[in-house]
């Protein structure tokens, strides 16, 4: 499930945004904003994914915006959503994970979609594998233990028969 909020001072483009983001059972769009103000207080206590974020807005330009959300959450994805192609530059510079020009089509979104998919499962599964450490333990022939994929060494011959047996006899 992507969690996202929606931010646009144009109420239209807005409702026309959130409306073709619900056809995705994957996004969930927990909050959308018309202005630039609660976002950051909001963003402490909601656990949010993605953002799609307008640039032209009338109170803040959506870069500056971006990079202030990026220097506390710098996980967050940012899609940027305009009608104006001369600020694509400035938004590949951010890692911006895309770019709609507006009017949104489904089409175009379908493929934003599947790249926040596919960058949220690349995140995970790299948290995964810094977080949790793996111990294999290979039995056939002589014991072989390793560690993170690096060989265990054992300071006696005891040690290792104690090890062995208790791996044996787990559980019971």
């Amino acid at each position: 499930m992507i969690r996202t909020i929606i931010v646009d001072d144009e109420e239209l483009s807005l409702l026309a945004l959130k409306k073709k983001l619900s056809v995705f059972p994957d996004v969930k769009i927990v909050r959308s904003y018309t202005s630039h103000e609660n976002i950051l207080r909001d963003l402490k206590t909601e656990s949010i994914d993605a953002i799609f974020l307008d640039i032209e807005m009338k109170d803040i330009n959506g870069i500056e915006l971006a990079q202030e959300i990026l220097t506390s959450y710098p996980s967050t994805q940012i899609v940027f959503v305009s009608g104006h192609t001369n600020y694509a530059v400035n938004a590949f510079e951010l890692d911006s994970i895309d770019y709609l020009l507006k009017p949104v089509t489904a089409k175009r979104l379908e493929k934003t979609i599947a790249r926040m998919q596919k960058h949220i499962k690349s995140q995970h599964g790299a948290e995964l594998n810094k977080t949790k450490p793996s111990l294999n333990i290979y039995c056939f022939g002589e014991l072989h233990v390793y560690f993170d994929d690096k060989p265990l060494r054992f300071k006696t011959a005891k040690a290792k028969e104690l090890f062995a047996f208790l791996t044996a006899n787990m559980g019971k």
